[in-house]
Protein backbone atom coordinates (compact mmCIF):
# COMPACT_ATOMS: atom_id res chain seq x y z
CA UNK A 1 0.00 0.00 0.00
CA UNK A 2 3.21 1.92 -0.85
CA UNK A 3 2.39 5.63 -2.55
CA UNK A 4 3.82 6.28 -5.58
CA UNK A 5 6.73 8.32 -3.39
CA UNK A 6 7.18 6.19 -1.48
CA UNK A 7 7.60 3.14 -3.82
CA UNK A 8 9.96 5.46 -5.79
CA UNK A 9 11.72 6.34 -2.59
CA UNK A 10 13.26 2.81 -2.05
CA UNK A 11 13.44 1.46 -5.30
CA UNK A 12 16.85 2.68 -5.84
CA UNK A 13 18.22 1.57 -2.67
CA UNK A 14 16.52 -1.70 -3.80
CA UNK A 15 18.20 -1.68 -7.05
CA UNK A 16 22.03 -0.65 -5.63
CA UNK A 17 21.60 -3.82 -2.77
CA UNK A 18 20.41 -6.39 -5.66
CA UNK A 19 22.52 -8.28 -7.92
CA UNK A 20 21.30 -7.44 -11.59
CA UNK A 21 19.36 -10.96 -12.05
CA UNK A 22 17.89 -10.54 -8.16
CA UNK A 23 16.67 -7.06 -9.93
CA UNK A 24 15.51 -8.23 -12.87
CA UNK A 25 13.37 -11.46 -11.55
CA UNK A 26 11.75 -8.95 -8.34
CA UNK A 27 11.21 -6.41 -11.68
CA UNK A 28 9.00 -9.33 -13.43
CA UNK A 29 6.81 -9.42 -10.95
CA UNK A 30 6.20 -5.75 -9.32
CA UNK A 31 5.25 -3.57 -12.42
CA UNK A 32 6.85 -0.04 -12.38
CA UNK A 33 9.68 -1.04 -10.33
CA UNK A 34 12.41 -0.61 -13.14
CA UNK A 35 11.13 3.17 -13.94
CA UNK A 36 10.42 3.79 -10.37
CA UNK A 37 14.50 2.76 -9.71
CA UNK A 38 15.98 4.67 -12.61
CA UNK A 39 14.02 7.95 -11.14
CA UNK A 40 16.60 7.14 -8.08
CA UNK A 41 19.46 6.18 -9.71
CA UNK A 42 18.96 8.57 -12.94
CA UNK A 43 18.30 12.17 -11.71
CA UNK A 44 18.78 13.64 -14.53
CA UNK A 45 16.50 11.61 -16.77
CA UNK A 46 14.39 15.02 -15.31
CA UNK A 47 16.02 16.69 -18.06
CA UNK A 48 15.16 13.81 -20.63
CA UNK A 49 11.66 14.06 -19.37
CA UNK A 50 11.17 17.64 -20.22
CA UNK A 51 12.72 17.41 -23.06
CA UNK A 52 9.96 14.66 -24.31
CA UNK A 53 7.26 17.35 -23.22
CA UNK A 54 8.98 20.08 -25.21
CA UNK A 55 8.75 17.31 -28.37
CA UNK A 56 5.48 16.80 -27.89
CA UNK A 57 4.49 20.59 -27.51
CA UNK A 58 6.49 21.22 -30.97
CA UNK A 59 4.60 19.04 -32.30
CA UNK A 60 1.52 20.27 -31.35
CA UNK A 61 2.45 23.80 -32.47
CA UNK A 62 3.20 22.65 -35.84
CA UNK A 63 -0.06 21.07 -35.95
CA UNK A 64 -1.46 24.45 -34.75
CA UNK A 65 -0.16 26.48 -37.79
CA UNK A 66 -1.39 23.96 -39.95
CA UNK A 67 -4.44 24.42 -38.96
CA UNK A 68 -4.49 28.24 -38.80
CA UNK A 69 -6.73 30.22 -41.07
CA UNK A 70 -4.73 33.21 -41.49
CA UNK A 71 -8.11 35.56 -42.48
CA UNK A 72 -9.30 34.19 -38.71
CA UNK A 73 -7.87 36.66 -36.06
CA UNK A 74 -8.96 34.73 -33.29
CA UNK A 75 -7.32 31.58 -34.05
CA UNK A 76 -4.12 33.57 -34.76
CA UNK A 77 -4.35 35.00 -31.66
CA UNK A 78 -5.31 31.61 -30.08
CA UNK A 79 -1.93 30.15 -32.04
CA UNK A 80 0.01 33.32 -30.47
CA UNK A 81 -1.03 32.15 -26.69
CA UNK A 82 -0.03 28.91 -27.17
CA UNK A 83 3.49 30.61 -28.67
CA UNK A 84 3.90 32.84 -25.95
CA UNK A 85 3.07 29.41 -22.98
CA UNK A 86 5.85 27.50 -24.95
CA UNK A 87 7.85 31.23 -25.08
CA UNK A 88 7.94 30.87 -21.38
CA UNK A 89 8.46 27.13 -20.38
CA UNK A 90 11.32 27.68 -22.47
CA UNK A 91 12.33 30.47 -20.76
CA UNK A 92 12.18 29.09 -17.31
CA UNK A 93 14.03 25.54 -18.33
CA UNK A 94 16.57 27.94 -20.20
CA UNK A 95 17.61 29.84 -17.49
CA UNK A 96 17.46 26.80 -14.60
CA UNK A 97 20.06 25.24 -16.89
CA UNK A 98 22.16 28.05 -17.51
CA UNK A 99 22.22 28.95 -13.81
CA UNK A 100 22.90 25.07 -12.26
CA UNK A 101 24.52 22.86 -15.64
CA UNK A 102 26.32 25.56 -17.11
CA UNK A 103 28.89 26.55 -14.37
CA UNK A 104 29.21 22.92 -14.12
CA UNK A 105 29.56 22.15 -17.91
CA UNK A 106 31.94 25.11 -17.81
CA UNK A 107 35.15 23.52 -15.49
CA UNK A 108 35.02 20.91 -17.78
CA UNK A 109 33.90 22.19 -21.71
CA UNK A 110 33.55 25.68 -21.82
CA UNK A 111 33.21 25.93 -25.58
CA UNK A 112 29.95 23.57 -25.41
CA UNK A 113 28.84 25.77 -22.32
CA UNK A 114 28.71 28.69 -24.51
CA UNK A 115 27.23 26.92 -27.16
CA UNK A 116 24.09 26.02 -25.17
CA UNK A 117 24.32 29.56 -23.46
CA UNK A 118 24.37 31.15 -26.96
CA UNK A 119 21.23 28.43 -28.02
CA UNK A 120 19.26 29.57 -25.49
CA UNK A 121 19.54 33.30 -26.33
CA UNK A 122 18.89 32.79 -30.13
CA UNK A 123 15.47 30.43 -29.28
CA UNK A 124 14.28 33.34 -27.55
CA UNK A 125 14.98 35.28 -30.38
CA UNK A 126 12.78 33.00 -32.87
CA UNK A 127 10.14 32.58 -30.02
CA UNK A 128 9.93 36.85 -30.01
CA UNK A 129 10.02 36.82 -34.01
CA UNK A 130 7.41 34.73 -34.33
CA UNK A 131 4.75 36.34 -32.26
CA UNK A 132 5.81 39.32 -34.22
CA UNK A 133 5.01 38.04 -37.48
CA UNK A 134 1.74 36.75 -36.06
CA UNK A 135 0.92 40.02 -35.24
CA UNK A 136 1.22 41.65 -38.36
CA UNK A 137 -0.84 38.99 -39.96
CA UNK A 138 -3.20 40.18 -37.28
CA UNK A 139 -3.03 43.32 -39.09
CA UNK A 140 -2.44 42.61 -42.52
CA UNK A 141 -4.90 43.16 -45.30
CA UNK A 142 -6.16 40.01 -47.14
CA UNK A 143 -3.44 40.51 -50.39
CA UNK A 144 -1.19 40.60 -47.38
CA UNK A 145 -1.62 37.43 -45.88
CA UNK A 146 -0.63 34.83 -47.90
CA UNK A 147 3.20 35.53 -48.11
CA UNK A 148 2.85 36.40 -43.94
CA UNK A 149 1.35 33.31 -43.40
CA UNK A 150 4.06 31.89 -45.54
CA UNK A 151 6.93 33.18 -43.54
CA UNK A 152 5.06 32.50 -40.44
CA UNK A 153 5.10 28.85 -41.10
CA UNK A 154 8.62 28.95 -42.03
CA UNK A 155 9.47 30.55 -38.33
CA UNK A 156 7.64 27.58 -36.76
CA UNK A 157 9.95 25.14 -39.00
CA UNK A 158 13.09 26.81 -38.52
CA UNK A 159 12.46 27.14 -34.37
CA UNK A 160 11.01 23.55 -33.88
CA UNK A 161 14.56 22.55 -35.95
CA UNK A 162 16.22 24.37 -33.50
CA UNK A 163 15.02 23.23 -30.70
CA UNK A 164 15.20 19.51 -31.59
CA UNK A 165 18.63 20.35 -32.66
CA UNK A 166 19.43 21.77 -29.16
CA UNK A 167 17.47 19.20 -27.21
CA UNK A 168 19.46 16.24 -29.02
CA UNK A 169 22.84 18.15 -28.38
CA UNK A 170 21.97 18.43 -24.52
CA UNK A 171 21.39 14.61 -24.42
CA UNK A 172 24.39 13.23 -26.17
CA UNK A 173 26.90 15.79 -25.02
CA UNK A 174 25.28 17.86 -21.34
CA UNK A 175 23.80 14.66 -19.69
CA UNK A 176 26.34 12.24 -20.50
CA UNK A 177 28.84 14.49 -19.29
CA UNK A 178 27.19 15.39 -15.57
CA UNK A 179 26.08 11.76 -15.23
CA UNK A 180 29.51 10.63 -15.98
CA UNK A 181 31.19 13.18 -13.18
CA UNK A 182 28.93 13.15 -10.21
CA UNK A 183 27.77 10.56 -8.27
CA UNK A 184 23.71 10.24 -8.04
CA UNK A 185 23.24 12.48 -4.78
CA UNK A 186 25.00 15.00 -6.11
CA UNK A 187 23.12 14.62 -9.87
CA UNK A 188 19.97 14.94 -7.36
CA UNK A 189 21.40 18.16 -5.59
CA UNK A 190 21.62 19.53 -9.24
CA UNK A 191 18.00 18.80 -10.51
CA UNK A 192 16.22 19.89 -6.98
CA UNK A 193 18.43 23.05 -7.69
CA UNK A 194 17.02 23.29 -10.66
CA UNK A 195 13.66 23.16 -10.12
CA UNK A 196 14.08 26.00 -7.74
CA UNK A 197 14.90 28.30 -10.68
CA UNK A 198 11.85 27.57 -12.29
CA UNK A 199 8.88 30.40 -11.08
Amino acid sequence: YASVEQFASVAGHVAQDMSPEEFQELSEHVPGLTEAAESQLRPLMEIRHIHMAFRHALEDLQQAIEDVDPSDELQLRSFAKQVRFLRMMHAAHSQSEDAVFLPELRKGDREFAEFIHGDHHTEDSIFYELLCDVEKLCTASAEQRPPLMSKLCSRVRSLCGHLLRHMASEESRLLPRLEGHYPVLEQDRLVREGRRKIP
